[in-house]
């Protein structure tokens, strides 16, 4: 099976970069062994895997600065040389040069590296040292290997509805592809320059569209995955019609405009709609951290063409608050639990009030109606007594009537209250 042309998106000449060995302030007979080395490198003499050109074009940059800072030849090199670059390189007394635009200036301006560039500068000596000496470089080689404890910065991403804003911004079918396809996919730079118009499927019906990153022209795994996404079913539809309108081949790249080109205008709808600076692989970040809710761990290695033992996910996870999720739906559900009880509790008591109210109630109805019944009972006595003996002395001194049946009422009514 013949494979596609890959589309660089970076026009790279290595021969252009090793041209200029010769202006690198070093010995001429390094310069000679440099370029031998690169030689060997990119045909894989030195690592048995054959070095591509976008791989060996920040090597010879980063072997540029270790081996300026030393000036001497590297038969000549001691401990104490390899220990100076990497005192230097760790309080930031090396320092890397950069061009930047202030109104219509350009400004000139040493900044100090990364510290994942520093173990890159390391890293591409130790390998050229190695070569160069022919495995005599452990003396000097040694301190370079020294690994520093390195904090993961946080994954710079844009949010949802920023990606809406920036759909909504688009005046054409094309700026919306970009938009949606590298939002959706997270696909890098190169894999979306190289998507065929045969590895875009609309859905048949209810669906959604399907896209395959063919491997060929991955740095990673190849894949094909649905694009989920409330935008991307229109941004890929209208292009495509846009393109086969054009006569657009099966085999030819869906995206006409080529890299250099959709970097600025992606660099200026940023600063336009969001105030900020957007590039290619931001869409990847956004993406990741879109979906890293969304899907599980498996499934997001598949969509990004990550290694099932890659950290890559695990970032994106943490990220979203993924982990903390379960523990606070866990902690939401034992708070209900929590209330759910105490109410109860609650119930209970008031149950049980309730019901010893009830008997006491109870207890203090049956004393009154013992009580009434006894004071019927003696007012019967003291007015039998008045009746039957009209010469009773208590006669003239108590004078006893009967109650109406109102009176009586009257007075049980005040003992209740009572």
């Amino acid at each position: 099976m013949v494979l596609n042309e890959k589309i660089p998106i970076r026009n790279r000449s290595i021969e252009g970069l090793l041209s200029f060995v010769s202006a690198w302030n070093i010995p001429e007979t390094e310069k000679k062994e440099v370029r031998k080395f690169f030689d060997a490198l990119k045909l894989g003499k030195i690592t048995g895997n054959q070095i591509t050109d976008g791989t060996l074009s920040p090597y010879i940059t980063n072997l540029k600065i270790s081996l300026e800072f030393f000036k001497k030849l590297s038969t000549q090199l001691t401990e104490k040389d390899t220990d100076k670059l990497c005192e230097y390189l760790l309080k930031d007394k090396l320092q890397r040069q950069i061009k930047r635009k202030e109104g219509k200036k350009t400004i000139k301006k040493e900044i100090p590296f990364v510290e994942t560039g520093k173990i890159k500068i390391k890293n591409i000596l130790i390998l050229y040292l190695d070569w160069r000496l022919k495995g005599k470089a452990d003396k000097i080689t040694k301190i370079l290997k020294v690994k520093p404890k390195l904090k993961e910065a946080t994954i710079d991403y844009l949010k949802e509805d920023a990606m809406q804003q920036l759909y909504k911004a688009c005046k054409s079918a094309e700026e919306r592809f970009l938009i949606a396809v590298l939002f959706d996919s997270g696909a890098r730079a190169e894999e979306f320059h190289n998507i065929r118009k045969e590895d875009m499927e609309l859905p048949k019906g209810d669906g959604y569209v399907k896209l395959t990153l063919k491997e060929e022209y991955s740095k990673t795994k190849g894949r094909t995955i649905s694009l989920y996404w409330n935008k991307s079913f229109e941004a890929v539809s209208d292009y495509l019609k846009q393109r086969i309108s054009e006569g657009v081949d099966a085999k030819d790249p869906i995206f006409s405009k080529n890299y250099k080109a959709s970097r600025k205008f992606l660099e200026r709808l940023g600063k336009k709609v969001l105030n900020r600076s957007i590039h290619y692989h931001l869409f990847r970040h956004s993406s990741a951290t879109y979906y890293a809710d969304k899907l599980n761990r498996q499934q997001l290695c598949i969509r990004y063409g990550w290694r099932f033992r890659s950290p890559m996910p695990d970032r994106y996870i943490s990220r979203t608050g993924m982990q903390d999720k379960e523990l606070d739906e866990k902690f939401q559900a034992g708070e209900v639990n929590v209330i759910k009880e105490e109410l109860e509790r609650e119930k209970q008591k008031n149950k049980i009030k309730q019901e010893d109210f009830e008997e006491t109630f109870e207890k203090q109805n049956k004393k009154i109606e013992m009580l009434m019944k006894r004071y019927e009972i003696f007012q019967d006595i003291l007015n039998d007594i008045a009746e039957t003996d009209p010469h009773n002395p208590t006669k003239n001194i108590i004078k006893i009537e009967k109650q109406t049946p109102a009176e009586s009422k009257t007075i049980k009514e005040t003992l209740v209250k009572k």
